[in-house]
C-alpha cells in the first residue's frame, strides 16, 4: 500500500504506517482513520451553528488509526520517534475513545515507530501497550 493512501498522516508517519500495514495489517479485519474523539475546544455560542460545528470538529483529538479484530478496537499511534508524548497520546486517546463512543469493552493501545526511548518502551510494555518497533530505513 502506498503512503499516499494515508494523507491524514505526516509524510514520515505515512511511510512507517504503509510498511506496518504490509507487515502486520492482515491481522486486523478493517481500519478507520483520523478518528475524532473528545469534545474539542469550547465554541462561542454567538457563532452560527455551522461554524460552531466546524470549530468543534477541527479541534477534536484525532487518532491516527483504529483497527478492529471482531468488535475489539486497537488504537494506533504512528510516529518516527516513540517518546513520552507517544505514551501520553495513547493514554489520552484510549480514555477519549471510551468517553466519546460510550465504549466499555476491551481496548488495545499500540505504538508503531522506528525509534523509541527505552524508558518509554519499558513503561508502555509494563502497562500493556504494544510496541511495534520497525527497522529504520535509510533517511528515517
Amino acid at each position: 500500500m502506498s503512503p499516499r493512501a494515508f494523507a491524514h498522516l505526516l509524510p514520515a508517519e505515512a511511510i512507517i504506517w504503509a510498511r506496518w500495514i504490509r507487515l502486520y495489517g492482515a491481522g486486523w479485519e478493517r481500519f478507520d482513520y483520523d478518528v475524532r474523539v473528545g469534545e474539542g475546544r469550547p465554541v462561542d455560542p454567538a457563532w452560527p451553528p455551522e461554524i460552531q460545528r466546524m470549530a468543534r470538529t477541527l479541534s477534536q483529538k484525532r487518532i491516527d488509526a483504529v483497527g478492529y479484530i471482531g468488535t475489539v478496537p486497537t488504537i494506533f499511534e504512528v510516529t518516527p520517534r516513540g517518546t513520552r508524548t507517544t505514551y501520553g497520546a495513547l493514554q489520552l486517546y484510549g480514555k477519549l475513545y471510551r468517553d466519546t463512543l460510550a465504549y466499555n469493552g476491551p481496548l488495545e493501545l499500540v505504538a508503531v515507530t522506528v525509534r523509541i526511548d527505552p524508558d518509554v518502551q519499558r513503561v508502555m510494555v509494563a502497562e500493556g501497550i504494544r510496541v511495534y518497533l520497525l527497522e529504520p530505513t535509510p533517511g528515517e
